[in-house]
């Protein structure tokens, strides 16, 4: 042994930190049996700490993780086993200290550690280690003592686990716990226990002052992302995120009937076919094992009911999964980062280069500006979008991380704006006089965005950004623009008819079109005879202007070309008429450009008025991201914003995991003007005044959320709005210029009329296919009064959306007018249905599982 005196206090665990607190049994409770009893309730944590001590002292094990819990700490060891550490306190009773000596036999002291002598049972006295493990008499087994108190209030011991027991005695006698001998006793005998993880370094400090230390060896492991209790279905299988590090092997122990596999970023799970009630209650396991042959036991524990997927599902899933002829809904599986078959890999693993804002001058204080060594790292990079002589600059292979450490980085305030003549803001100036504010445009690909952590680094908008033009209200641009320049342009006509649900299409000539290719399905139509098409059972009333040329924008991945034949990698969302002049388009953009694990903060106003002035609807936009592909924003914060993010022009791009707080602004994340954009898990929790018009303050919610919630505008197509919660005082963004196939997928929130948007001009606020499943409603709140709700008001200008297909709305009531004219399709108003979210349901029925990264979210 290293130690040569090791002392065990019988009543405790490990323990995090000297306790204050004392038992109080004697002043509490007056029998003796009482007394017993209570202090019987403290030996649990006493086997334990003697079991923990016991294994930590055996030099052949080693410490390879540990864990802060709520009294204190876990640590694994070596052989998988893991050893909780327990708070200790104060005992008024007479505690046995133990220890072991150095020959390594078990000594025990009853004045708190001052003297000792070693333990003996049986007149033997007791090993603490096997005989292989010292220089200990032949047949020395080593034991782990076990302590109990008898009714008599006399401390016993065992050395078979618990089956017999003899008194613990002292100069032949036996030891009483709560006799004339009483005193206040420690329950441990370590005054403190650190873990230093920068040098991976427990520390312990014994009662006697003399300190140990010891290393945990915690650079492997695998962890897994799941709830503490998964539940299955028979024969489902579910995916669950894996993260990695240093394993050298892994081996998987699955319950009978159960299969699990274990890949690089996931494990895949699927329960029997069949129930059998030994099965109800499992463990999938997982070892594994570093290139030191140590190893971690990771365990996840499932629980299988009796009854098949769905089988309890609402009609309008069935009709999809079994394509029916009265199914109605389309399928959105096809949405987000990849088609939503998995997330963003994580960005150190990608082999980028790391570029730290900090050596190129930024300031983590927040005293002075970043933007100039933003700018310089952009210009670097060939990032910025123009060199010094005004040339095109752009990177759309960059392969960086451009870094921002914890910290607080300015990137707007007025030293950036400046004086313009010619702009059309000549109202509106800034603390040093200028009319303009300038936008950090960022043009390329294969790049990411990368804070310390969401509350660990932030990007300041410290003062507003001024309009653009000082009618209006909304033209202040964006802190961060990332964007590519170019536009659409024609490529080919469109030559036969397409269904929807259908991935092909034929065209007159496939000519520079190939496997791969980003490519843009369009049509733009002012046909009175397709515009009444469009609107049916609905017409063009008073001002709407913008319909009447109806615009379609469908951006699809090429998977093949074959003769005039191209076929897309996502599904046709709208019919395609070939007679109405439809084109595919080329579509320049970017891909994979990420942000991540940081805060955006603005200085959004206290009290918020829709449309009361340009610094109420968007003084403070401090993202956007315009012509991207297969790019993501996760893991980020947006606090005190006029708009956190759009997703403009774009295509299967994915922002997930995200908050929304300070004072409430204009609106959250939206989907404009792209095709299959995923927003999910945004928690939107802005605090403000309700705003109702003519937008007075009718009231104050602390959690009023933005306006307009995450949503869609321009011709959005395909979004997913996934699990997302918003304010009381909100409704999910659907804000007109003809946006289509919204599904808005178990959401929680207000369900306020008036905060979709929109122009007079622009209405209606959504065209067909809006889906509303699963809705949570926390708070309605609309003009019909005891009347049914509408969707579309031929008397009001700025009401108007095509029939929706709603599917387990509840939470507050809300009754809707079934007519044909209001709703296309209605089941189950006042309850949730299965599945609960058909997101995930069609992701399942496409791929047969649920994939990991979606597991994880919930």
């Amino acid at each position: 042994m290293n130690k040569l005196f090791l002392w065990i206090a019988a009543a405790s665990a490990f323990v995090l930190q000297s306790c204050e607190n004392t038992d109080g049994i004697r002043d509490e409770i007056g029998s003796l049996r009482d007394r017993v009893i209570a202090l019987e309730a403290k030996i649990g944590s006493v086997n334990t700490s003697i079991v923990a001590l016991h294994k930590l002292m055996d030099e052949s094990t080693i410490i390879v993780g540990i864990e802060p819990n709520a009294k204190g700490y876990e640590i694994e060891l070596s052989d998988g086993t893991r050893l909780p550490v327990i708070l200790g306190e104060k005992i008024e009773a007479l505690v046995p200290v133990m220890g072991i000596d150095a020959e390594g036999y078990w000594t025990v002291s009853l004045d708190g550690g001052a003297t000792s002598e070693r333990l003996k049972v049986g007149g033997e006295y007791v090993s603490a280690w096997p005989v292989s493990g010292g220089d200990h008499k032949p047949g020395a087994e080593g034991v782990t003592p076990q302590l109990k108190v008898s009714a008599d209030g006399e401390w016993l011991v065992s050395l078979d686990g618990g089956v017999t027991y003899a008194p613990l005695l002292q100069n032949g006698q036996p030891v009483n716990a709560l006799g004339d001998k009483v005193v206040v006793s420690y329950s441990s005998a370590f005054k403190s226990v650190t873990y230093d993880a920068t040098t991976g370094l427990l520390a312990v400090e014994l009662l006697d002052g003399e300190k140990l230390t010891l290393p945990v060896f915690d650079d492997f492991g695998l962890t897994v992302t799941a709830s503490d209790n998964e539940t299955f279905r028979l024969g489902e299988t579910r995916a669950f995120e894996v993260v990695q590090n240093n394993v050298a092997e892994a081996v998987i122990d699955a319950p009978a009937g159960w299969t699990a596999v274990l890949g690089e970023t996931t494990l895949t799970v699927k329960a029997p076919a069949t129930f059998d009630a030994a099965s109800q209650q499992a463990a999938v396991s997982v070892t594994v094992y570093s290139d030191r042959k140590y190893r971690k036991l990771v365990t996840l524990n499932v629980t299988l009911l009796d009854e098949q997927v769905d089988v309890n599902a609402a009609l309008a899933w069935r009709n999809f999964k079994a394509g029916t002829a009265d199914n109605v809904l389309l399928d959105y599986s096809y949405a987000g980062y990849k088609h939503g078959e998995e997330a963003p890999a994580d960005v150190w693993g990608l082999g980028y280069k790391v570029y730290n804002v900090v050596d190129y001058g930024a300031d983590p204080t927040g005293v002075r500006s970043s933007r100039g060594a933003l700018a310089a790292l952009l210009k670097e990079l060939k990032l910025s979008g123009r060199s010094d002589a005004g040339a095109n600059l752009a990177n759309a292979n960059a392969r960086a991380v451009i870094y921002f450490p914890e910290g607080r980085f300015v990137l707007h305030n007025d030293d950036d704006n400046v004086v313009d003549p010619t702009s059309a803001n000549q109202k509106y100036t800034d603390s040093k006089g200028n009319n303009r504010s300038e936008e950090i445009f960022i043009r390329g690909g294969y790049f990411v965005l990368k804070g310390a952590g969401r509350g660990k680094t932030t990007l300041v908008m410290d003062t507003p950004n001024l309009p653009n033009n000082s009618e209006q209200m909304w033209s202040s641009p964006m802190m961060i623009n990332i964007k590519h320049n170019s536009g659409l342009s024609d490529l080919t006509t469109v030559t036969g008819d397409a269904a929807r649900g259908t991935f092909s299409v034929e065209v007159a000539s496939a000519a520079g079109i190939g496997k791969g290719d980003w490519v843009c399905l369009s049509l733009s139509n002012n046909d009175p005879t397709l515009v009444a098409q469009e609107l049916a059972p609905h017409r063009v009333e008073g001002n709407m202007t913008d319909i009447q040329t109806i615009t379609v924008e469908d951006y699809h991945q090429v998977a093949s070309v074959s003769g005039n034949r191209v076929t897309f990698a996502e599904p046709i969302m709208y019919a395609v008429e070939a007679k109405w002049g439809w084109k595919i388009r080329k579509y320049p953009h970017y891909e994979h450009v990420g942000v991540e694990d940081l805060t955006f903060e603005g200085r959004s106003k206290e009290n918020f008025g829709h449309h009361a002035s340009w610094e109420d609807d968007g003084a403070y936009k401090p993202l956007n991201m315009m012509r991207l592909t297969d790019s993501w924003i996760r893991r980020v914060d947006f606090r005190g914003v006029s708009e956190a993010l759009s997703i403009v022009s774009s295509a299967n791009c994915s922002a997930y995991d995200i908050e929304i707080s300070g004072n409430r602004g204009h609106s959250g994340v939206r989907s404009q003007s792209s095709s299959r954009i995923f927003i999910g898990k945004v928690c939107d929790r802005s605090r403000g005044q309700a705003v109702s018009p003519p937008y007075t303050s009718t009231g104050y919610f602390e959690n009023a959320g933005q306006y307009h919630a995450s949503g869609v505008s321009n011709t959005s197509l395909g979004a997913v709005l996934w699990n997302n919660t918003w304010g009381d005082d909100a409704f999910f963004e659907s804000h007109s210029r003809q946006p289509r196939a919204t599904l808005v997928d178990r959401c929680t929130g207000g369900f306020v009329q008036w905060r979709f948007g929109g122009d007079e001009t622009n209405v209606p606020n959504h065209l067909g296919d809006l889906t509303i499943w699963n809705l949570n409603a926390t708070r309605a709140a609309h003009d019909f009064g005891a009347e049914p709700f509408k969707w579309w008001l031929s008397s009001d200008k700025w009401w108007k959306t095509m029939p929706p297909i709603i599917v387990g709305f509840h939470g507050a009531a809300v009754t809707f007018d079934e007519s044909a004219e209001q709703v296309k399709y209605l089941e189950s108003n006042g309850a949730a249905v299965e599945p609960l979210s058909l997101y995930e349901a069609q992701l399942r029925q496409r791929l047969g599982y649920v994939p990991a990264w979606l597991n994880s979210l919930k």
